[in-house]
Order: C-alpha cells, then sequence, then structure tokens
C-alpha cells in the first residue's frame, strides 16, 4: 500500500509529464489543480471549517483512495526556507498529537520516514505513522504541501504489512 500511496502522490503532483492522457480536476475557489491518470475518479471537495477542503482520489483497479486537504490561510506567511522547514517538521509533529485527540491512542510516528521534497517547487515533507484500527495494524503516509496562502496535505491509510 506504501507503493499505491506514493505512485498516487507521483500522479497527483507529475501526472501531465509522465502519462500522455491524463484528466485534471480543479478547484478554482482554493487555486488547486491536480492532474490525474485516466481512470482516476474522485469525489468533492467537501468544504468545512475555515476555509478548508478535502477531495477523495481512487484509482479504479487496487482501489487506493488518497485525500487531499487543503487549507487557505487568511493571512499568508512569509517565511524563509528554513522557517518553513521548520513548520512543515512541527505541524508533522502536531498531526501525531491530533490523532491521539481524536482516539487514537497508540498513533505514532514511525521512525526515520521524514522526506524532504519539492512538488511543483513547493516544499514537501513526507512521513508514515502507525496506529492500531479495529484490532488491525494500519499505516497512514502523508504528504504535507507548503505555500504562502495555502497548506495541503495527501493522505492514505492503509494496512501494516509489518509484524
Amino acid at each position: 500500500m506504501r507503493k499505491a500511496f506514493f505512485t498516487g502522490l507521483v500522479c497527483l503532483a507529475v501526472a501531465p509529464s509522465l502519462y500522455a492522457q491524463t484528466k485534471e480536476y480543479r478547484d478554482r475557489r482554493f487555486g488547486v489543480s491536480v492532474s490525474l491518470p485516466v481512470g482516476w475518479k474522485w469525489t468533492g471537495p467537501k468544504r468545512w471549517g475555515d476555509q478548508e477542503s478535502t477531495t477523495i482520489f481512487k484509482e479504479p483497479r487496487t482501489h487506493p483512495e488518497l485525500k487531499l486537504y487543503v487549507k487557505l490561510l487568511r493571512t499568508p506567511e512569509n517565511l524563509s526556507p528554513e522557517e518553513m522547514e521548520k513548520k512543515l517538521l512541527s505541524e508533522a509533529e502536531y498531526k501525531v498529537g491530533q490523532r491521539r485527540h481524536e482516539g487514537l491512542k497508540d498513533y505514532r510516528l514511525r521512525e526515520r520516514t521524514y522526506q524532504r521534497s519539492l512538488v511543483r517547487g513547493l516544499p514537501a515533507l513526507s512521513w508514515a505513522c502507525e496506529l492500531t484500527h479495529r484490532g488491525e495494524n494500519m499505516v497512514e503516509y502523508l504528504t504535507r504541501i507548503r505555500k504562502r496562502e495555502v497548506k495541503c496535505v495527501v493522505l492514505c491509510i492503509s494496512a501494516s504489512r509489518r509484524t
């Protein structure tokens, strides 16, 4: 499933250069566009909270589900690259606390999974967390992408293959 997540993330980020035929999702209100390989479907965006939305993308054959969370910031953040790096790391740590507060008491960061990258030229941080849900070991893969006026998170939860 981790491979499916990263394949999906790559498709979301660079599909136009990888696939001759793509399908594009656009959210003009939030200024987000995502290129998908032919066959991928989406539902949403669902608007909620303070300028927030969630869109769900599904691959037709294996059915992995990727969620795209977008939040428009009321006040753009003019951060240096170093400050943006710290912001991405602090938001990853915040996610652990958020999930525990939601009732996932054993939610934890999988060691040595932070990966820094650029997604369409924007700073991004990917990582994995482990949890137990309804007695099953699960992994949540996340990638957070930041820009001055918007933050995005792509995430996928799947059964863990670790023992």
